[in-house]
């Protein structure tokens, strides 16, 4: 009880309901708390009956932070690989799915004697929208990407660069500029954009994960 509570007064949550819904719903507290989920009024009783205690405790912990080791892990993601696209691959069901949503339409409009579901239709039809949106918010993220890392390391280039020609005689350049250009095996997962392919080490798969920073 104690560990989730000096978690949750140091994030500026002190109310019990609170702190109890974030035994359940933020990742930190719940891991604090080995993943078990005190009620409010079990947090109350042990927070009035310890006062003292609960108080010292918390001054300690505040004043004594010691020896703090940062390190990256892999935090495994709640989305599938099945679900990552390449963007090169992305680009090509795009114009499919364009192709097909004009196909549908076309039908879904004719005036004929076709026994075709028109219920059916709009739903084909509305399935492949919402995965062209997908694929659209995917390029546009993946290219997005792109032209913030070519930003972030053109200073650099430039600087490189301007060494390079004050110095007399140098033959050739600093090196290749940025380029945003996006190469067609970069992936989105279009279930969650923020987790990305990666694996711990060389003897273990690839999952879908987060680049988490572990610190104690």
């Amino acid at each position: 009880m104690l560990a989730p509570l000096v978690c949750s007064y140091a994030r500026g949550i002190f109310s019990s309901r609170r702190i109890e819904l974030a035994a359940r719903c933020d990742i930190g507290v719940r891991f604090i708390a080995a993943n078990t989920h005190p009620d409010h009024d079990t947090i109350a009783v042990f927070r009035r009956t310890n006062k003292a205690a609960f108080e010292a405790a918390f001054l300690h912990v505040l004043l004594r932070v010691g020896t703090v080791s940062i390190d990256g892990t892999r935090i495994d993601a709640n989305a599938s690989k099945i679900r990552s696209i390449r963007y090169g691959r992305a680009r090509e069901l795009r114009t499919k799915l364009a192709v097909d949503i004009a196909a549908l339409t076309a039908r879904a409009g004719a005036d004929d004697t076709n026994y075709d579901d028109p219920q059916a239709l709009t739903a084909e039809i509305a399935r492949r929208e919402a995965l062209a949106a997908k694929l659209d918010a995917a390029c546009a993220r993946l290219e997005a990407q792109a032209r913030d890392a070519a930003d972030a390391a053109r200073p650099a280039y430039d600087a490189k660069k301007a060494a390079c020609d004050a110095k007399r005689g140098r033959r050739g350049s600093a090196s290749k500029p940025p380029d945003d250009a996006l190469p067609p095996e970069r992936q989105s997962n279009l279930t969650d954009p923020d987790n990305a392919l990666m694996r711990r080490s060389d003897a273990h798969e690839y999952r879908q994960a987060y680049n988490a920073q572990a610190v104690v």
